[in-house]
């Protein structure tokens, strides 16, 4: 009872706070980004079950603070990783999904690119067969670098195929390179050669396709001797 009343309260300042924020033209004392810092720190000391209860109710603006939150609890916390990647698909399901829920996409993948855990690797790799708001796709390639896992190699493959937008195909092919797997091969060497690309995407290309670590599987003449 005491958690909810405090989400509630907790609400309500912040609601009230955003209010006088915008409303203050002149003689104001704080600003409205000193008073979401302010939110955040008492939003900081509530434990796990607070912050899920309160991203739960709360609009979408306050979904986007607590998973900020979230993303400073470190990637040892997998109970803020599950509330974290449980909100990458938040409002994908839904075709008339309004800009509120692909702003709460964000910040969840933008706190999942800050944690970098591999836990993060499919929500953000199936995102990319789904997701329609360019800078969500841009963040979630990013994120997929970031943690550097081989599993989202082919996920991106696809996206920088089926990519139009240079924007994303630039992203795309540094991810590939922070990646490093060798799978990329083709796909880099296509990019760096395509004169439709500007010069910025093929130099890129390039760098990663220098980035590529090549897995050696061991054989037997590489086995220790008496085995």
């Amino acid at each position: 009872m005491l958690n909810k009343l405090f989400i509630v309260f907790a609400m309500l300042i912040f609601s009230v706070n955003m209010v006088f924020a915008q409303e203050s033209t002149t003689n104001s004392t704080i600003t409205k980004s000193e008073l979401n810092a302010n939110f955040m720190e008492t939003l900081s000391t509530q434990s796990d079950y607070v912050l899920e209860q309160a991203i739960e109710g709360g609009s979408p603006e306050v979904k986007g603070i607590v998973l900020e939150v979230l993303s400073k609890k470190g990637a040892d916390n997998q109970n803020a990783l599950n509330i974290i990647n449980r909100y990458i698909y938040y409002g994908i399901s839904d075709y008339s999904s309004q800009n509120s829920d692909a702003y709460v996409r964000y910040k969840a993948i933008e706190a999942a690119a800050i944690l970098k855990s591999e836990t993060s690797v499919t929500p953000l790799s199936q995102l990319l067969y789904s997701e329609e708001s360019t800078p969500n796709l841009l963040m979630a390639i990013y994120a997929l670098g970031e943690i550097g896992n081989k599993k989202a190699t082919q996920s991106i493959l696809i996206r920088l195929r089926l990519a139009p937008n240079p924007s994303v195909v630039y992203e795309a092919v540094l991810a590939l390179g922070k990646i490093g797997d060798t799978a990329a091969l083709a796909d880099l060497l296509e990019v760096s050669q395509n004169s439709t690309f500007n010069s910025t995407i093929r130099s890129a290309a390039m760098d990663s396709l220098k980035q590529l670590k090549e897995t050696t599987p061991t054989t037997e003449a590489d086995a220790p001797a008496g085995q």
